[in-house]
């Protein structure tokens, strides 16, 4: 019998997702971005996609965008340990100034092998590339990405797993290709 993990999360705010999530347990992590060709990949470990996953949750109830950073840029506050920053929005703006979503709760899927993955229905997102990568999506695509970011975390997804996002598919026509993959081991602090 597969074990799943369960995100339930009461309030949506930076403080309280990270105190009912017990923020520690997701130290250290590992999440570095590479483009190779014209596809711009995301990899992390387990802990490094429950990171990502709070942020496209966070950016989809708040309806804002977040810069992640990463070390070579930026040594004292990255996300990134390698790689270039990633400025990740709501490409909407209907959520300035309300909140989109108040409560959360999902029950990981582990992905037994690399595939593409829907995102939900009405989820539009973008992706491009000049000095930093950026993502903007609204708010179906957003909780979309976070779903997958905790499926890629869970324990019974395999190392070199990985989601394909492609430009017509899940993308709009001028996006970039992205993937998001999962790798093994945790960056020191």
């Amino acid at each position: 019998m597969e074990t799943m993990t369960r995100y339930q999360i009461a309030s949506l705010t930076w403080k309280d997702v990270w105190s009912s999530m017990n923020r520690i347990q997701y130290y250290p992590y590992m999440l570095r971005n590479r483009q190779t060709g014209e596809v711009f990949t995301i990899e992390g470990d387990s802990a490094g996609f429950v990171q990502l996953a709070i942020c496209f949750l966070m950016i989809a109830a708040e309806g804002f965008y977040a810069h992640l950073e990463s070390r070579e840029r930026v040594p004292s506050n990255w996300m990134f340990e390698s790689g270039v920053p990633v400025k990740i929005g709501d490409s909407t703006g209907k959520g300035w100034g309300m909140r989109m979503l108040s409560d959360y709760e999902y029950e990981s899927e582990p992905i037994r092998a690399s595939a593409r993955r829907d995102l939900r229905p009405g989820g539009e997102c973008d992706t491009g590339k000049n000095e930093d990568f950026y993502l903007s999506g609204n708010f179906d695509a957003l909780i979309s990405l976070a779903n997958h970011c905790f499926d890629l975390a869970d324990p019974g997804t395999p190392v070199g797993t990985e989601i394909a996002y492609m430009p017509g598919v899940q993308l709009s026509s001028d996006s970039i290709p992205m993937t998001l993959q999962k790798i093994a081991g945790t960056a020191p602090r």
